[in-house]
C-alpha cells in the first residue's frame, strides 16, 4: 500500500531515513533522498537515463507487464508512467528507497491500481550478503561471491507470487549494481514463456559478477536474443543490433581500465536485448530516441521540446505531461 506524501507516516519516514528533495522526472516531482546523483548526472550528462520511456512506449499494452528490479526512488516508473498503460511491478530491497518508492508511487494518478511494490532482494540464491548504500543507489555486499546475509528469492517466484504469470511480461529492466545477469538467471520462466524486453545495467565489479554476465549472454543467445544494443552508462548509443561477442568485447575494454590502469572512458554499459517478435518495437524506439535526442541536440532536451515532440499514446497529438 502506498504512502501519502502529505501522511504523518511519510514524515516519520523522512525523519528516520533523512532529508528529501524534489527533482522533475517524466514531468511530475519525484522525492529523492538528500544526496542523490541523479539531478547531478543528467544535468552533467543529457542522455543519462532518457531511453526507456522510448522503450515503454512502443511495448504499450495494458494488459502486459512492466518489471522493474533495482527500482529505487522510482525515478524509472516516474520516466516511463506516462508513455505506457502496463501495470508495474517495481521490486527495490533497500529499506530507504523503499519507503520513498511506496510515497512516490502513492502520489502518481493511478499508481495504488496499476503499480505493485515488492520489497526484496533478487536473485538465483547462489549470492546472500546485505545492501550498502551511498544514498543514489545500492548493491548487494558479499564477500568471495558468498557470505552471510541477506538471501535472494527468483524473480519467477516474485511474478507467481504477486497474482502475475510468466507468460504476459514484456519488459524486464533491471538495475543492481553489478548484480544484473544474477537476476535474469532467476526469471528463466518468464524469459521462456513471455519472451519480453530485457533492459540492464551491464556493470561489475569483480571477476565473478563479469562471469555471470558473460554465463547470462549465452544462455539468452540459446533462447533466441539475437538483437542487442549497447549504451555507454551515460546514455549515448555504442552499437545498434550487434552481438554478445561485442559486448563481451566491450567488457574486456571496461576491465582494462579497473586491472591495468588504462585511461577511464566509460564505466559499464547499458544494453538492451530483444528476439524476433520484438525487433521491431525495438528498432523504433531506439530509432526514435536518436533522432529525437541524440541528435536532436542539448537545446531541445533543456527546453523539454522532446515530450512535445512525442505523439500521445491514442496518436491524437503531441504528448504534454501533466
Amino acid at each position: 500500500m502506498g504512502v501519502p506524501p502529505g501522511s504523518l507516516i511519510a514524515a516519520a519516514l523522512r525523519l528516520r531515513y533523512g532529508a528529501t528533495t524534489s527533482y522533475a522526472v517524466g514531468g511530475r516531482k519525484i522525492r529523492l533522498p538528500g544526496p542523490h546523483r541523479l539531478p547531478h548526472y543528467q544535468k552533467k550528462n543529457r542522455l543519462y537515463d532518457r531511453f526507456l520511456p522510448y522503450l515503454a512506449s512502443s511495448l504499450n499494452s495494458p494488459d502486459r507487464l512492466v518489471i522493474d528490479v533495482g527500482a529505487n526512488v522510482g525515478d524509472t516508473v516516474y520516466n516511463i508512467y506516462d508513455f505506457c498503460t502496463n501495470p508495474l511491478l517495481c521490486i527495490e530491497g533497500d529499506d530507504r528507497f523503499f519507503a520513498l518508492l511506496q510515497e512516490n508511487v502513492a502520489a502518481l494518478p493511478g499508481g495504488a491500481t496499476r503499480i505493485v511494490c515488492e520489497k526484496r532482494l533478487v536473485g538465483t540464491g547462489a549470492y546472500i550478503g546485505s545492501l550498502s548504500s551511498n544514498g543514489s543507489t545500492a548493491h548487494l555486499s558479499v564477500a568471495d561471491g558468498k557470505t552471510t546475509g541477506q538471501a535472494t528469492r527468483g524473480l519467477d517466484t516474485i511474478v507467481s507470487e504477486r497474482g502475475f504469470r510468466h507468460d504476459q511480461v514484456t519488459l524486464v529492466k533491471v538495475d543492481t549494481d553489478g548484480f544484473d545477469g544474477d537476476v535474469l538467471k532467476s526469471a528463466s520462466r518468464i524469459i521462456e514463456q513471455s519472451r519480453p524486453a530485457l533492459f540492464w545495467e551491464n556493470q561489475f565489479s569483480a571477476p565473478y559478477q563479469r562471469h555471470i554476465l558473460e554465463a547470462l549472454y549465452e544462455d539468452l543467445q540459446a533462447a533466441g536474443y539475437d538483437h542487442v544494443w549497447i549504451f555507454d552508462n551515460f546514455g549515448n548509443l555504442m552499437l545498434e543490433e550487434c552481438s554478445f561477442k561485442n559486448l563481451a568485447d566491450l567488457n574486456s575494454y571496461v576491465a582494462s581500465q579497473d586491472s591495468f590502469g588504462c585511461p577511464r572512458a566509460i564505466w559499464y554499459t547499458d544494453v538492451l536485448a530483444v528476439p524476433a517478435p520484438l525487433v521491431q518495437q525495438a528498432r523504433g524506439a531506439v530509432c526514435e530516441y536518436r533522432r529525437e535526442l541524440i541528435e536532436g541536440g542539448y537545446k531541445a532536451l533543456c527546453s523539454g521540446a522532446h515530450f512535445s515532440l512525442r505523439r500521445s499514446l491514442t496518436g491524437a497529438g503531441p504528448f504534454t505531461p501533466q
